[in-house]
């Protein structure tokens, strides 16, 4: 559904002791900008940027070097628990909340949807999907599926549909006449008539349908509180924690790559992120990495970045070939706070930062390892108008990963370097 942006990690990272990985980088809200540990939803834009939905503080864009936070004190948005993003194309971010309705963010421009300027039964969005070529947006919603197209707004329910429940936790569209819906009593299909099925008529291991993905072959994948199952319109096969290597048995999220690896978020004592090749199992949690157990979403990226969404812990990135980017120092003048990348970049030991300030105030730079742990304060002092430059000598740190972060009042910068010894 969506793309990635791409980070530097080193195998000999001595913090981390990884199953098959050489790259997993940990965002929250004590290191970089993201303005809350529960990641609830993401997006991810073709150029890299991120789109990131918090359980409560607002929607957070990424993009590779800045963070900006939009929230219902700073923009359009009526709430600040973001239970759904998605991507129209580049230029078109739907937004869903819990108790605000939708937002549409197109050209910096905002709408707001809600049951009290649309169709809709209620302003509660649990998901939504965007088909590209598909001239529709489908929203779940805790009263049925809603669907908008040209400007009109369509409601399916169990009272005028043969929808199975009314909340709908996924969706998945195959063409206009083929939609997969996910809720909390089963799994409901439409092809010109409705279809159920659920534990008393199928093989599927649990009603609530947390997640859907199709292949390029049109095998259904789903993810449910009791497991995860495939069907291929014949036959179903089903994926527990007693009879696979599913860590545990609630899949909060599917991606599906281009190698045809499944990519599931689970959320349990021992759940984690979790890489199902077809025979084999692989995965990624606090046993053998920094990453959570505890799993909310999963979102591809460009070269087989794997980004996760946390229940506060935050966000990361995984890639099991290594987290590469390239970056030019650029130039920076006064107008504006701003935080150049450092360099030489990588280095060994010394390197060189530039800032800018546009107003006199007070300036704090400090220094963080990948977990988030402060390494050193660089500036904490106050700061008159001017552009400013730094060295900072890692000779008593081992190689690795680190970011830098510039404050002053509520602009925060954030950036990354990596000391290769």
């Amino acid at each position: 559904m969506t793309r990635i942006f791409l980070f530097y990690i080193f195998t000999f990272l001595s913090c981390f002791s990884f199953a098959q990985t050489t790259g997993l980088q940990i965002f929250n809200s004590s290191n970089s900008g993201l303005p809350d540990n529960i990641v609830l939803s993401l997006a991810v834009e073709s150029n890299g940027t991120k789109w990131i939905g918090t359980g409560s503080g607002g929607l957070a864009r990424f993009d590779g070097v800045n963070w900006t936070v939009y929230n219902s004190s700073n923009s359009a948005l009526l709430d600040n628990w973001i239970t759904a993003v998605e991507l129209n194309g580049d230029q078109e971010l739907w937004v869903g909340t819990f108790l605000g309705g939708l937002a549409k963010l197109e050209d910096s421009a905002w709408t707001v949807y809600s049951a009290s300027n649309t169709g809709m039964p209620i302003s509660s969005i649990l998901s939504i999907e965007i088909k590209a070529g598909i001239n529709a947006q489908y929203f779940g919603t805790y009263e049925g599926l809603v669907i908008y197209h040209d400007n009109q707004w369509s409601v399916y329910n169990t009272s005028n549909s043969g929808i199975v429940s009314n909340p709908v936790w996924s969706i998945a569209i195959e063409d206009t006449n083929m939609w997969w819906i996910g809720t909390e009593g089963g799994l409901s299909k439409y092809d010109g008539s409705w279809t159920t099925y659920n534990t008393l008529n199928s093989d599927l291991p649990g009603d609530h349908i947390n997640a859907i993905a199709i292949e390029d072959n049109g095998t259904k994948w789903f993810g449910t509180i009791y497991g995860l199952a495939s069907f291929d319109g014949l036959s179903w096969n089903i994926y527990t924690s007693a009879n696979s290597g599913l860590p545990v048995d609630h899949v909060t999220g599917i991606a599906i790559d281009n190698e045809n690896n499944k990519w599931l978020s689970t959320f349990g004592n021992t759940g984690g992120l979790v890489k199902f090749d077809g025979s084999n199992w692989t995965v990624y949690n606090s046993s053998n990495s920094q990453l959570s157990n505890y799993l909310r979403s999963v979102e591809l990226g460009l070269s087989g970045n794997i980004w996760v969404g946390s229940n506060g812990f935050g966000l990361a990135v995984l890639n099991e070939s290594g987290i590469t980017e390239v970056d030019v120092p650029g130039t920076i003048t006064d107008d504006e706070y701003v935080i150049n990348q450092n360099y030489p970049n990588p280095f060994n030991p010394g390197t060189t930062i530039r800032y800018s300030v546009p107003q006199t105030s007070m300036v704090q730079i400090r220094v963080f390892d990948v977990l988030g742990n402060e390494i050193e304060t660089l500036v904490s002092e106050e700061k008159t108008t001017g552009v400013y430059e730094l060295t900072w000598n890692a000779a008593e740190l081992p190689s690795g990963v680190y970011f830098y972060q510039l404050k002053s009042g509520d602009f925060i910068q954030t950036k990354k370097m990596i000391l290769m010894k």
